[in-house]
């Protein structure tokens, strides 16, 4: 990174880039390894990234809080990010729970997030616990079920939750027998 940097100063100050989705600074918080990311992202904020830019899916502040590692909030507020408001925040929750990251979801629940508060966007439409179900994360389904979330609340388009789980066939039986466990009804 720093010999593209050395060559274009500017590199870390874009704001999108043609070749993935976000800033450089957002892709630098997406990596999927702790050190690389803590050593990325600094090195992008010390070259002059924008760390309170917001976009409408939350800029690099959202990247941060839904990723495993909090230290990149506090990072991120290191080089002067807004904080986000906790009612923002606390609707990340069907995000959290539609890339699985269940050190996320955790969090967000014990700071107060609804587990039945939906999203209305995409990718990310429905309850918390539909992303988790359709997206296949058998963890944060079972966390959610035991922080309380409905096992027999709103599915897509008519379905159930246990029929989204049952149509994806022996890939999901265990989150099938995680739903019957918690009261889910064919």
């Amino acid at each position: 990174m720093q010999v593209l940097v050395d060559f274009d100063p500017q590199i870390p100050k874009n704001r999108i880039t043609r070749l993935h989705y976000g800033s450089p600074l957002e892709n630098a918080l997406w990596l999927d390894r702790r050190l690389d990311t803590l050593r990325m992202t600094e090195f992008m904020l010390q070259h002059g990234a924008d760390a309170s830019f917001d976009l409408s899916d939350g800029g690099p502040m959202a990247h941060a809080i839904l990723s495993p590692w909090p230290e990149l909030v506090r990072l991120l507020e290191i080089y002067d990010a807004k904080p986000m408001p906790l009612e923002y925040e606390l609707r990340l929750l069907p995000r959290a729970a539609h890339k699985g990251n269940l050190e996320a979801v955790i969090r967000l629940v014990e700071k107060g997030a609804d587990i039945e508060d939906p999203c209305g966007k995409a990718p990310c439409e429905g309850s918390p616990l539909y992303n988790a179900v359709s997206c296949r994360h058998a963890a944060v389904v079972e966390y959610m079920l035991r922080a309380g979330a409905d096992p027999i609340g709103p599915g897509w388009r008519g379905r159930s939750l246990l029929e989204i789980a049952q149509r994806a066939g022996p890939v999901l039986k265990g989150i099938v027998d995680l739903l019957l466990e918690y009261g889910a009804r064919a």
